[in-house]
């Protein structure tokens, strides 16, 4: 767990799929997922296999008061050259200020 003022990063844990999986299926949130259409739940089971275990990608579920309210992860990490892309899905309404702070 990686803790500060306002969120705390923890890593995916099965009580944390259903709700990303709801997520990821809300046709509003689409565009910000990458997702086109609806998928299922094997194909969301088999995404977090895939985060989870592949060495260039790292995922966690950003908590705030103790409530799970979005994913923040790392894609194509490169280990020699110490870079990586971030990306962050917030699928939580959370007040604005903390929803400023987040993305600063």
């Amino acid at each position: 767990m990686i803790s500060g003022k306002i969120v705390e990063l923890r890593g995916i844990s099965k009580q944390d799929a259903p709700l990303i999986y709801e997520w990821v299926n809300r046709e509003d949130m689409r565009d910000l997922t990458g997702t086109l259409y609806p998928i299922s739940e094997y194909e969301h089971e088999k995404w977090i296999q895939n985060v989870t275990m592949h060495e260039s990608k790292k995922l966690f579920a950003v908590y705030h008061a103790n409530k799970c309210i979005g994913t923040i992860g790392l894609k194509n990490i490169d280990q020699i050259n110490r870079n990586a892309e971030l990306y962050i899905s917030l699928g939580e309404n959370i007040p604005r200020g903390v929803r400023m702070l987040l993305m600063h």
